[in-house]
């Protein structure tokens, strides 16, 4: 198993753990804004980011950290993921762990994660159009990310669970040129 696979297996199993935790004490949406706090620190202080991950620093000093940093402005149920994340020596995973909770608390309140790639960047309006008419066809809420690759030429590529619409015109011309070519075989040309 290489280090990905440790990572989101990690991941899943302490965000799973967490997320059946705060469903029993009704406080899921409150973890979920902890997690965004946490990211936004660890994001902001690569320091923070260091001292969590390096084995230089001893488990209690980075306990006591937690405890005086967090406590008291975190949910008890937060600070304790941090305590057991660090004397499991597992707070390198605390990304995936956030990441895959995150993935949990979008399920449970309705949103469906929808990657799109243009050719060419958007404006807010156009955006918000494309995530409302993707929304009406798959019948739910979207978080919506954009992505730009001028690769595709034009048009654009959805990708939606494990379906991809791909309505580029790189895949159109892709798909001429094999057909064109199945055709001069068929013909003998």
């Amino acid at each position: 198993m290489n280090i990905n696979d440790k990572a989101i297996r990690i991941g899943q199993t302490y965000a799973q753990a967490v997320f059946e935790l705060a469903e029993q004490s009704q406080s899921i949406d409150v973890l979920k804004n902890d997690f965004d706090i946490l990211t936004g620190l660890i994001a902001q202080s690569k320091e923070l980011e260091a001292m969590l991950n390096s084995p230089s620093f001893h488990e209690e000093d980075k306990k006591r950290l937690i405890d005086e940093v967090f406590s008291g402005k975190l949910n008890e149920l937060t600070v304790n993921l941090l305590m057991v994340a660090i004397e499991h020596n597992r707070a390198r995973f605390l990304p995936q762990i956030i990441a895959r909770y995150n993935e949990l608390w979008e399920a449970r309140n309705g949103l469906h994660r929808v990657k799109v790639m243009v050719s060419k960047a958007m404006d807010n309006a156009e955006i918000e159009k494309l995530k409302e008419n993707i929304a009406a066809a798959i019948s739910g809420r979207v978080k919506l990310e954009v992505v730009v690759n001028p690769s595709i030429i034009g048009g654009i590529v959805i990708r939606y669970g494990d379906k991809v619409i791909d309505n580029s015109i790189r895949n159109r011309l892709h798909l001429t040129v094999k057909e064109m070519t199945k055709r001069r075989e068929l013909h003998g040309i």
